[in-house]
């Protein structure tokens, strides 16, 4: 499940990362830059739902049809 790194602070938050360490990395580096290394209060890792785009919608509707469509054949 992707994650992203909130700064309630700046008001801000990561675009989302497909592994946890890359919003945690996002974090280390946001910290370094702008808060002197400190940890912001409330700043967070928060699990971000994965949302498919249409491009995505599709190849993985046409990967599942190719194989319901070998199952099938394979019953006969």
């Amino acid at each position: 499940m992707p994650h992203k790194y909130v700064c309630p602070g700046c008001r801000t938050e990561s675009s989302p990362y497909e592994l946890e360490a890359g919003a945690q990395q996002h974090g280390q580096r946001h910290r370094d830059e702008f808060h002197g290394g400190d940890h912001p209060i409330g700043e967070t890792i928060q699990p971000v739902s994965y949302q498919l785009d249409l491009v995505q919608a599709r190849i993985l509707a046409a990967i599942v049809a190719v194989v319901v469509l070998a199952l099938i054949i394979k019953a006969l």
